[in-house]
């Protein structure tokens, strides 16, 4: 019999909530990662507070506020949202959680003027009038009327707070050619007043908020998306994770819009995780996307460490877990293993598309890239726990 469809966005922004017409950048593997965190943390989306941003986010943030606490920020200043609705001392009840959503367009919209006077007033806090310059960060200028943050922020917000996770879907633009790739944007690379330029190394940006988790992944490593979200859900203070998205990928040579599968190709070739190097190597201009936990500080949550999956397991047989529902039929499980624990199959699932088989379970290696690496998290492996030891009477 076969199992309904079980995506964890369904039972909470249903099917028809986000539009048909995306051509496949990856959006979905992100929500269906974070949702997924939410329930491996021990956490229920309702629990948590939501701030939402504007473009592809708009008609999640008005159809998540159905079912869950969100606020839909239309102006791109989700940094003053999250001041309002989190962080200051007169605001409402903090959550166990807050996690931001935001994109290109939100930057587009605030030139992240916004970010960057958190940023100016938490540098100011944190070091005085010896505070060290913000190189690589364009400044503020002194007539900027956002928020009075040197007013409100009169304490460090973000040390030992409640986990606060901003999550920046990266939909920009890429053109690719046999020898290299260039994003041709983030959007107009000017914010919509012309006074900022829009960067292209997010994580040099929000550095400078020294966030506890800071890590930058793709839509082809949900797997460790989904366990850096559980991570960073339960972190106290800030956690600034990117998800790179291109909307479109150009092939010149072809002349033409790569599609969602050849995306994947995409990501496979220029992806190279991360390896110690500096944060302005993670330029998305230098040729190549770097991914993995950039930064990662604090302990988890104590309340919530029984809650995590055990990763001691005892040698044993392994269990393979394929939610065929989920299943899009790409192929990847297929390509990836190379002991043969995987057939192609020939049933569809109710969405039209063919599942592989776990035919071999019992030759896995437990090198785990099937699980890490599919895109719909439809895989789980797990490892049988041995017997118990017997005890020894004495």
């Amino acid at each position: 019999m076969k199992e309904k469809l079980s995506h964890p966005v369904s039972h909470y922004l249903g099917e028809s909530s986000v539009s048909s017409q995306c051509p496949g950048c990856g959006i979905g593997s992100v929500l269906f990662a974070l949702l997924d965190a939410c329930f491996s943390s021990g956490l229920e989306p309702p629990s948590l507070k939501w701030i939402v941003g504007t473009g592809c986010l708009h008609q999640l943030g008005q159809r998540s506020g159905l079912t869950f606490p969100s606020c839909a920020v239309e102006d791109g200043r989700l940094g003053e949202a999250l001041l309002k609705e989190v962080l200051l001392p007169d605001g409402p009840p903090g959550s166990p959680a807050t996690v931001v959503l935001m994109n290109n367009l939100d930057l587009f919209l605030s030139g992240a003027g916004d970010w960057l006077a958190f940023v100016r007033e938490r540098i100011s806090a944190d070091y005085g009038s010896g505070r060290p310059e913000m190189t690589g960060v364009q400044r503020l200028p002194s007539s900027y009327s956002g928020l009075d943050y040197r007013r409100k922020m009169n304490f460090s917000p973000l040390a030992g707070s409640a986990p606060i996770v901003v999550i920046h879907l990266n939909n920009c633009l890429y053109v690719s050619g046999e020898t290299g790739i260039s994003p041709a944007t983030p959007l107009r690379r000017m914010s919509v007043d012309g006074e900022y330029e829009l960067p292209f190394n997010l994580p040099l940006l929000f550095a400078r908020l020294n966030p506890e988790l800071m890590a930058r992944w793709t839509p082809l490593q949900a797997g460790w998306l989904r366990e850096t979200l559980v991570k960073a859900l339960l972190t106290p203070g800030l956690s600034f994770i990117e998800v790179v998205i291109p909307c479109v990928v150009w092939a010149v040579k072809e002349n033409r819009v790569l599609s969602a599968g050849e995306r994947i190709a995409f990501y496979d070739r220029w992806t190279v995780f991360y390896a110690g190097e500096s944060l302005a190597e993670l330029d998305l201009r230098q040729g190549k996307i770097i991914v993995g936990e950039l930064v990662n500080r604090l302990p988890l949550l104590e309340h919530h460490r029984g809650k995590q999956r055990s990763l001691d397991w005892q040698a044993g047989e392994h269990e393979i877990h394929l939610s065929f529902e989920r299943c899009q039929g790409c192929g990847l499980c297929l390509d990836l293993c190379q002991a043969g624990v995987f057939a192609a199959g020939k049933e569809k699932n109710q969405r039209g598309y063919i599942y592989p088989l776990v035919a071999h379970p019992e030759k896995c290696l437990d090198c785990g890239l099937c699980e890490m690496l599919c895109p719909e998290l439809a895989i789980r492996v797990e490892r049988k726990a041995g017997p118990p030891k017997k005890e020894h009477l004495t």
